[in-house]
């Protein structure tokens, strides 16, 4: 049950209400649900009692304040027989994905947590190891400023591991002060430049020279425009960008664009093989039909 806003539009806008009853044997150990993702705004209750509240979910947009980390809620009164969840949800800024999107995992508290949290510990050590990588990358850089190639790298390496904690659980709402809009351009940000990076890193590390510079520099300067829009618009046109298919395809081009230079690369090492080949056999005639010296 719920109240949408956007009848007639075909829009996620509005407020709604989630109601499950779970019915089982007597509880002989406490429970839990890891909720992930939840557009844009939640609060659960169990049989009645409030547990989680991320963000404000509103029927007002005005009162309304959007977050959708990671986050868990528990139920540990044993003996019970039934859990009702209700999820009460909020979403005035993803225009085709709102409330419940990904699916909520439910079991004993022990084997959620335990999940959860080598998860989260998985991404830390992730996050830790790139920035280590980059800090040394950029040290060696410092030596050797020519090296554009080395900044390239470091640039690659601090966009992978902000995209890691700024996926999956979103842990970068729960570390910096910073809002949902925020918190989604970071998002977007460092996985949209990874691709055009990595083709960068390429090139510079191999013999490969990029023949159509015109298309790289289309592809930089509209990669820019999207970049400087997503900066200053609101968090709804960074939804839209991507449910329109505008940053899916900034965002396979460069690997296109990749694909096709390791293509090229193999095929080219296959003609010189032939080629060296050919050479070889004409020799070994020369000589077999010449006779020994």
């Amino acid at each position: 049950m719920g109240k949408n806003i956007s009848e007639g539009v075909n829009l996620s806008y509005g407020y709604g209400t989630y109601r499950l009853r779970i019915l089982f044997d007597p509880l002989e150990q406490p429970v839990a649900f890891w909720l992930r993702g939840i557009q844009a705004s939640s609060a659960v209750q169990l049989n009645g009692v409030a547990e989680s509240s991320i963000g404000k979910p509103d029927v007002d947009k005005r009162y309304y304040k959007p977050s959708n980390p990671s986050y868990t809620s528990s139920y540990s009164r044993l003996g019970t027989r039934e859990i009702e969840l209700i999820i009460q949800v909020a979403n005035f800024d993803n225009p085709y994905n709102g409330g419940i999107v990904q699916s909520i995992r439910f079991g004993s508290q022990a084997a959620i947590d335990y999940t959860r949290w080598y998860s989260i510990g998985f991404q830390l050590v992730t996050f830790i190891t790139l920035m280590l990588h980059g800090l040394y990358i950029f040290i060696f850089y410092l030596f050797n400023p020519k090296e554009r190639t080395l900044a390239l790298v470091f640039l690659l390496t601090i966009a992978v591991a902000t995209a890691t904690i700024a996926g999956y659980d979103n842990l970068l709402l729960v570390w910096l002060p910073i809002n949902y809009t925020w918190a989604l351009k970071v998002k977007l940000l460092s996985q949209l430049w990874q691709p055009l990076l990595i083709l960068l890193v390429f090139r510079g590390l191999t013999s490969y020279k990029l023949n159509s510079v015109w298309w790289l520099n289309i592809y930089t300067t509209l990669l820019t425009l999207y970049t400087a829009s997503l900066l200053v618009a609101p968090a709804t046109f960074a939804n839209r960008s991507i449910d329109l298919g505008i940053f899916g395809l900034l965002y396979i081009l460069p690997f296109l664009r990749f694909v096709y230079a390791i293509i090229l690369i193999i095929l080219k090492e296959q003609n010189d093989t032939a080629g060296s080949s050919c050479c070889c056999l004409r020799q070994v005639s020369y000589r077999t039909y010449s006779g020994p010296y």
